[in-house]
């Protein structure tokens, strides 16, 4: 993960942590957002890419305990490949749209 927790500025009179890693997979990414009381991820990857998810994820102190949410944008196998497996490996909760939650990816 490239950028990881840098402090930037948005404009003149505000600050802003940045805090969301990204995290490439080829054509879909995924996003690491740090916070005071651990991380949360947007979307999962594709399940080939489970070995790099996982990696990218404790290469930023994200270990099992402190992945607080998985949150998928969407139920398709190219976002949500991984979600069954790290919510199993992360004992997190998962984040799925309500018409998503019956697919095979999630488990």
């Amino acid at each position: 993960m490239e950028n990881r927790l840098e402090v930037t500025k948005k404009h003149e009179s505000t600050k802003m942590l940045k805090r969301i890693g990204i995290i490439e997979l080829g054509f879909v990414n995924a996003y690491l957002v740090a916070g005071k009381e651990g991380f949360v991820l947007i979307d999962a990857g594709l399940p080939q890419q489970y070995e790099k998810i996982n990696n990218e994820l404790k290469a930023a102190g994200c270990e099992p305990g402190k992945l607080r949410l998985i949150v998928m944008t969407r139920g398709d196998w190219d976002h949500a490949g991984n979600a069954s497996g790290l919510r199993e490996e992360y004992n997190t909760r998962l984040a799925v749209h309500s018409g998503d939650v019956n697919r095979d990816c999630f488990g």
